[in-house]
């Protein structure tokens, strides 16, 4: 399997055959950053938080701060699916990618969450 595949899978929002195709990279190759790359980018789509949460991890040990803004989006993709979550994925997506707090501050349903009584 060719990561391209996996690539065009993503690019066109086909979630669930990305997620196939990458799991069909030779087994040496699968804990690698391109992987990880696109593998987080598939998580929030098919709700799989707890994969999201080490590829995450991972990404934020990453030297590359694009690796960093991935991570932190994923971080804030599930804490708007999962309020229960929402407060520790925030600190998460700060923690990892500061520049993370502009989309905090600007987002609704984020914004609920620190600031329970604004609306």
């Amino acid at each position: 399997m060719d990561l391209r595949e996996a690539e065009g899978y993503v690019e066109l929002g086909m979630w669930q055959e990305a997620w196939d195709s990458l799991d069909e990279v030779p087994i040496e190759e699968r804990a690698t950053p391109a992987v990880f790359r696109l593998r987080i980018r598939c998580c929030a789509p098919l709700d799989a938080w707890s994969v999201g949460e080490e590829i995450a991890y991972l990404m934020g040990q990453s030297p590359q701060p694009s690796d960093h803004r991935l991570a932190a989006s994923f971080w804030l993709d599930w804490a708007r699916a999962d309020p229960a979550v929402a407060a520790d994925c925030i600190a998460a997506a700060i923690n990892i990618w500061p520049e993370s707090r502009v989309e905090i501050l600007e987002d609704p349903l984020l914004g609920r969450v620190l600031f329970p009584g604004r609306h």
